[in-house]
């Protein structure tokens, strides 16, 4: 077996072995342009195109392998390619043991570099040119839906995480790989909070190439609801529309359901309105459109709808 001194010279072989001519390439897109970034141990680049990082394993069958390159060199050299070979080997569980001799095995080639750099093939791990959203986790999916939902306002990673019904640490991660992906950017915004205004950053679409690709091709399905019990107060986003008057904070639902039900529907805010007619009492939106000023017009026609919507859940 060819003898290298660190994990960063086999590494050094894997790279010349995948790209011989010197020109890293993109396996995601095959763009040239890439530019080489620091990811631990591990090298990684970043293309220029696509905007996803990738290292030299990416896209053949050592893809997302948790074994490092060396004991994969080590491997791919030694001549007892069995299970119990590779137990004594790599020191492994024989579940992985077995997994690796089936790899090496599949290679087609004899022990030594050239079954090594058979492993650097395109192998059935790599993810589909053009549709990277196909590679995505049902988690990623989902928290992907969530931003699209919440796109016109922004959300925060907790807001998203609800919607997802995903963990919020699950949902960090979903963000990151996305955000390389080019599908999602975080942004900075204002918003009413209480009765101030306050600086947060928000999640949206990035409207890059391929998110209007994954947008056409993802039908738009609305995550189910979770079932909560109503609110009893008017949410902190919404208390400068009641610019005169009780405070929104000393109103309680629904006791004070008629007011907050006026007071919110007649504003100019629209996700204000929204929420008063997705939140506010049933009885109150009853109330309310037979009051005069809410008996025709588009008013009417939207707090109908809601109270047969909400009168069928």
């Amino acid at each position: 077996m060819l003898a290298l001194d660190a994990p960063g010279s086999v590494e050094a072989a894997a790279v010349s072995l995948r790209w011989p001519d010197g020109q890293v390439i993109c396996p995601l897109c095959g763009e040239t342009r890439v530019t080489q970034q620091s990811s631990g141990a591990r090298r990684c680049w970043r293309c220029k195109r696509c905007r996803r990082r990738f290292t030299v394993t990416t896209g053949t069958k050592l893809h997302a392998s948790k074994l490092a390159l060396s004991d994969w060199w080590a491997a791919a050299h030694a001549e007892d390619d069995g299970t119990a070979g590779m137990v004594a080997l790599l020191g492994v569980s024989r579940a992985t043991a077995g997994r690796v001799s089936r790899i090496l095995r599949g290679s087609g080639m004899p022990p030594g570099v050239r079954r090594f750099s058979a492993l650097l093939e395109s192998g059935d791990a790599s993810p589909s040119v053009g549709e990277p959203w196909a590679q995505w986790s049902e988690a990623q999916r989902r928290v992907f839906s969530a931003v699209r939902s919440h796109h016109l306002k922004g959300a925060g990673t907790n807001e998203i995480a609800h919607t997802a019904s995903v963990s919020v640490g699950h949902v960090r991660r979903c963000l990151r790989r996305l955000t390389e992906g080019g599908f999602v950017r975080r942004v900075p915004t204002v918003a009413e909070w209480g009765y101030s205004v306050i600086q947060i950053r928000v999640w949206r679409l990035d409207f890059t190439e391929q998110t209007l690709a994954a947008l056409m091709a993802i039908p738009y399905e609305p995550l189910p609801l979770r079932a909560e019990p109503p609110p009893t107060q008017v949410p902190p986003e919404f208390w400068s529309v009641f610019w005169s008057g009780t405070s929104a904070d000393k109103l309680r639902l629904p006791e004070d359901g008629l007011l907050v039900a006026e007071t919110m529907l007649s504003s100019r805010n629209q996700w204000a309105r929204l929420w008063a007619l997705q939140n506010a009492p049933l009885e109150a939106l009853v109330d309310l459109r037979n009051m005069r000023g809410y008996t025709t017009g588009t008013v009417a026609i939207e707090i109908d709808l809601a109270i047969e919507q909400r009168s069928r859940a």
